[in-house]
This record gives C-alpha cells, sequence and structure tokens, in this order.
C-alpha cells in the first residue's frame, strides 16, 4: 500500500502521465476523504512513481523543482477562478515535488466527443464564450497556458462552465522567459508555428489553440487533418459539408473567428481574449471587470473587430485630430490591439497616443536624430523605432520588458520590418546593408552589404524566406533571408522607392516612390514572376511616401507629396477616395487592427484620425 503524503493525502491511482511528471487520484483524509489530484513532478524519461527510488540526478532534480515551483506560484496567483481548479497545496517530501489540486468532476472535452460525436456549431460558439474570459483572466495575470487542447477542457457535471486545467507548460509573460525562446512544448495540431519552432508564445497563442481545439470540437477530427498545405488554407468547412452539415448553416461570425485565430502570423490573429469576445457578441459584451491591458488602468474600451465592409460604397470622414510634435511626422503605427496610436519625426521623439481622445499616453525620449520608423511587437509590449541617428530601439512598455538600443549601421537607418513569426528585425538604411536582429536579446544576427546605394523600404515575403528592399535609384532587390545572397532585382521605378508591403495572402508585393506611382508585383514564394509590375496605379500628382495594408486584405492606403490621403480598392485597382486635410506633406499612413479605422501623419506635425462616416 502507497503510504500517505504529509499524513493526510493518499494517492488512489494514476490517471496521467506527461514530461514533467504524473498525475494521481487521491483522498483528503482531514476533509473527510475528499477527492483531490496529486501531482508528481519528475524528469522526463526518469519512470519515477509513488514508492519508487529517489533521484539522485541533482541537476535534473534542480531543473524540475524550478519547473514545479513555477507552477505552484501561478496557481496560487490565479487564485479561485471558478473555470481553473484551486491550489490547495504545494510541497516536497522524501526527495519529490507534490501539488495537490482540486478535483474537477467530469468528462473532458476529448472524452465527450469522442462518446457522443462533434458538437453542434451553437455548441462550440457557447464553448468559446465560456473559455474566453478565462483566457481573458489568465492573460492579465502575466500566463500563457500553451497547451489548451480538448483533454485540457474538462466538461463538468451538472451543466457547470467548461474548466481550463493542466497549467504546467504555462509561462510567464514577463521576466527573462519571455524574452528569449523557451521551451518547446505543446500538442502538435493544436500549438501554433511561434510556439513549436521556436518555444516562443502569446497571449495570440492561446487563442490559436483555443480555435484548434474548437475545430476538433466542431468535426471530431484531428486539427492536422483539416488543413491542405498544398493550398495552404483550412478545409473544416468542407469537412463539415462532407458530414452532412449545410454551409449556409454555419455561423458566419464563427467561421470569420476561427479563420482569423488560426493565422499563421501572430500579427494576423485577433490580439485579445477580449476582442474575440467582441466580435462573437457585439458591442454590448464589455472586458472582464478590472482587468489591466497594459497601462496600469482599467481599460474602457474594447479595440475595434475587424469589418467585413463592401468597399466600393464606403466614405471616410476626418475624426480626430491631433497635434503630435514639433516638427515634421515621419511614422506612425498601430498596436495589434487597436488601443494605442506610435508616432515619430523630426523632435526626435517616441510618442504613444491614445487615438481616441487624441491624449497622449506616454513620451519616450532617447533618439539622437529623426525618428524614421516604428513598428509594434507582435504582443504589443514594446515598440521598435528606427533614426539617422544610425540606431535601432525597442522600447518596453511594460516594467520588465526587453529594452535595448541597437548599434550597427553606418548611417541612417531608413527602414524596419518585422518576420512573420515575429522573431527576427530586419533594418536598412543608407548603408545600403541589410541587418538581421533578435530584437528582444538586442542580439545582432546577421548583416551584409546589400546595395552600394541607399536601400529606404524593406519587406519580408510572407513564409519569411526572402528580403525586399527598395532603393533610391527605383531598384528593387530580393534577397534570400538566410544568406544574404541576392536572388534577384526588378527596376521600373524612376526614381526613389519610398514604401513597399506585402499583402496578407503573400502574393503581391505593392511598392511605391518619387515617380508618383503604385505599382504591384505578382509574386511566387516572395519573387516576383515578372521583370515587369501587374498593376500600376496612377492618380497621385507627387511622391508617394507612405504605404499601408489592411490586415484582412482588399484596402490600400497612400500619402505623399500632394498633401493627401489615397485610398484604394486591391481587388479592381479603383480610387475610392482622396482625403484632404493636412497642409503639408503626408509621410506616412496607417491602419488599425479593424482595417478601416486610418491615421496620417504630415510635415505640418499633425496626426489625422479617419473613420468611416
Amino acid at each position: 500500500m502507497v503510504p500517505k503524503l504529509r499524513d493526510r493525502y493518499h494517492p488512489v491511482r494514476p490517471v496521467g502521465q506527461g514530461g514533467f511528471g504524473r498525475s494521481y487520484l487521491a483522498i483528503d483524509c482531514d476533509r473527510l476523504d475528499r477527492p483531490c489530484i496529486i501531482k508528481q513532478f519528475s524528469p522526463q524519461g526518469s519512470n519515477i512513481a509513488l514508492g519508487a527510488a529517489t533521484v539522485t540526478q541533482d541537476g535534473i532534480q534542480e531543473k524540475y523543482a524550478q519547473f514545479f515551483a513555477e507552477e505552484a506560484k501561478r496557481l496560487s496567483e490565479l487564485g479561485e477562478h471558478p473555470q481553473i481548479p484551486a491550489l490547495y497545496a504545494y510541497f516536497a517530501e522524501g526527495g519529490r515535488l507534490y501539488l495537490v489540486q482540486q478535483l474537477i468532476e467530469g468528462e473532458t472535452l476529448a472524452q465527450q466527443v469522442d462518446r457522443s460525436g462533434p458538437l453542434s456549431v451553437a455548441a462550440v460558439r457557447s464553448l468559446l464564450v465560456d473559455l474566453l474570459p478565462v483566457l481573458a483572466f489568465v492573460h492579465h495575470n502575466n500566463v500563457i497556458h500553451r497547451d489548451i487542447k480538448p483533454d485540457n477542457i474538462v466538461l463538468p457535471s451538472l451543466g457547470a462552465k467548461p474548466v481550463l486545467i493542466d497549467f504546467g507548460v504555462a509561462k510567464q509573460l514577463t521576466g527573462e522567459l519571455a524574452t528569449r525562446g523557451g521551451t518547446r512544448v505543446g500538442t502538435e495540431g493544436y500549438a501554433p508555428l511561434e510556439q513549436l519552432r521556436s518555444g516562443h508564445a502569446y497571449p495570440a497563442s492561446d487563442l490559436y489553440s483555443l480555435a484548434a481545439t474548437a475545430l476538433f470540437a466542431l468535426t471530431g477530427c484531428a486539427p492536422e487533418s483539416l488543413f491542405d498545405p498544398l493550398a495552404n488554407c483550412w478545409g473544416w468547412r468542407d469537412r463539415l459539408q462532407a458530414a452532412g452539415q449545410e454551409i449556409e448553416t454555419i455561423d458566419p461570425v464563427l467561421g470569420q473567428v476561427l479563420d482569423r485565430l488560426l493565422a499563421d502570423r501572430v500579427s494576423a490573429r485577433y490580439g485579445s481574449a477580449a476582442e474575440v469576445l467582441r466580435v462573437l457578441a457585439g458591442e454590448t459584451v464589455d472586458r472582464p471587470e478590472g482587468i489591466d491591458f497594459g497601462d496600469g488602468a482599467a481599460c474602457t474600451t474594447d479595440p475595434d473587430p475587424a469589418i467585413d465592409l463592401d468597399l466600393a460604397g464606403c466614405k471616410w470622414r476626418p475624426a480626430t485630430t491631433i497635434a503630435a510634435h514639433s516638427d515634421r511626422i515621419c511614422a506612425l503605427a498601430f498596436s495589434p490591439d487597436g488601443r494605442w496610436l506610435a508616432s515619430g519625426g523630426g523632435d526626435r521623439q517616441l510618442r504613444l497616443w491614445d487615438w481616441r481622445s487624441g491624449q497622449l499616453h506616454r513620451d519616450l525620449a532617447g533618439h539622437g536624430g529623426r525618428i524614421s520608423a516604428l513598428q509594434f511587437s507582435p504582443d504589443g509590449q514594446a515598440v521598435i523605432s528606427a533614426s539617422s541617428d544610425r540606431t535601432l530601439r525597442v522600447w518596453s512598455l511594460t516594467d520588465d520588458g526587453p529594452s535595448h538600443c541597437l548599434k550597427h549601421h553606418q548611417d541612417w537607418v531608413g527602414a524596419i520590418a518585422l518576420a512573420p513569426d515575429g522573431q527576427t528585425l530586419a533594418s536598412s538604411g543608407d548603408d545600403g546593408r541589410i541587418v538581421l536582429w533578435d530584437w528582444q536579446q538586442g542580439q545582432l544576427q546577421a548583416s551584409y552589404k546589400a546595395s552600394p546605394r541607399p536601400i529606404g523600404a524593406i519587406a519580408w515575403s510572407q513564409d519569411g524566406a526572402v528580403l525586399i528592399g527598395g532603393g533610391r535609384d527605383g531598384t528593387i532587390g530580393f534577397w534570400d533571408a538566410r544568406s544574404g545572397q541576392l536572388l534577384t532585382t526588378v527596376h521600373q521605378h524612376l526614381g526613389r522607392i519610398c514604401a513597399l508591403q506585402v499583402t496578407p495572402d503573400g502574393q503581391w508585393l505593392v511598392s511605391a516612390g518619387e515617380d508618383k506611382t503604385i505599382k504591384l508585383w505578382r509574386l511566387d514564394h516572395g519573387q516576383p514572376i515578372d521583370d515587369k509590375p501587374q498593376q500600376v496605379l496612377r492618380d497621385s500628382t507627387e511622391a508617394i511616401f507612405g504605404l499601408a495594408i489592411a490586415p484582412q486584405g482588399g484596402l490600400l492606403v497612400s500619402g505623399g507629396e500632394d498633401h493627401t490621403v489615397q485610398i484604394w480598392h486591391l481587388t479592381d485597382y479603383s480610387l475610392l477616395q482622396v482625403l484632404k486635410g493636412h497642409s503639408w506633406w503626408v509621410n506616412a499612413v496607417a491602419i488599425a487592427p479593424d482595417g478601416v479605422t486610418l491615421a496620417s501623419g504630415s510635415g505640418d506635425r499633425t496626426i489625422q484620425i479617419w473613420q468611416l462616416a
């Protein structure tokens, strides 16, 4: 008979085993034999069981003791949330590590689907609505679960809300673990690429896993069987239709949510659980009470959901004008959740704005020259800037996030772009170099002399294999991102290229510059299929300095020397509207995550926010 632990907890039988140890059903003799779960932590492959010999490998024990302490701390901090198992005790005994948790009675989602078959569309929607507030709570406590799957969702008896279990591989958002590639954990089919490849995880990573879990609940199939790698798309609708589910009855809003959450790129997904709730339930859904979304105060407005529109009938109007800087504005960027707008320019200041009210939220100083480019990190916890002072800076927007000054360029740094996985930063400038950085660690990864002339615009191919740079002489170069080898060039612009953008589907490159044209190049695996553009958009009377493409595609915005903002329909290449309001050159444009809110920054020192009329 296995002895009691702490002369109180009596193990009954094993109920699970993973890389970090085993779980046992037990009874708490001090609480009227109430059932509970005991998790015994042990190194992977050591075959430790209750009653077995004590592990003596000090190094392995130390590492797993750290995992044990971290999980106990996380569960303690998560408190008494009704949809997370309560922590009763944690201790070491006999050279082993133990954690005692509340037992949740009921089937796992995997067991229910195996027993009763797939859930209805309405039931899956209800499941998401019940679990998203749990994720909002978890993420608010700076934790990422990293292993959301059907086996880790318990459906209690008596109709109670689902419970999220097994935080054994959860990861702190803050501190050292958030800035380094972590242990590659998660379950194939449910974990996103950034987690399986590099160990990096974000709130959007958990949301991906939740969406993959929803696909399993809808179809009864493993998520990996629903993805077509040749077509690079999810086929869950086809699977439902083949099973007799009429495609017209599938909730279109739920479909939109699942498709976006399952995007490969972190930045293409919804940024928070609260944002997904709003899309599912409409304007009346509020954020969970008391949750802080990064500024130290409770957020009063939700990020706007992506909006699907018939663009041909849309009209934009000026909504807010912000007197933003004491010199020209050269760069703008919206945060991934759509709440903040970052701006920078000739006065060397980086400023963070609540763009709805026009109020300044934060002022960041440190550059010794004009700020030429800005980009938020995928999780919105940092903003990256480039400057004419030859440096890049990573600015943490949290107390313990990464902050670095990146020095390598020998001249003005004019452009930056994050790789699709959000891990590698590319920069280029007047020294003709393309430089790759681990922006979270502040470390140089690679540097190569790409051109004898300045490279003022840079972009990545959708798969992250090709870097695309635009030069002062009107040439667009395509380089192998790993080796720096020049793959090909095209030369169809008659002056400096000021902006480059790749469409979200990766099929088109959009370029613009001093020759007053916008050109569209058809891409195949990041390279042009022809040395001539497939489409040329002509309407501007002067040079074009800025481009932005809506996250959902379809909408292109440009700004330039003629003081206007131009809105283009990328499907039929028509000009939808010309926005007038600035009194000087429009140097930068940006589109919010909702896909329709626009921002423009000008030499007149103002930011103009444009919204649908």
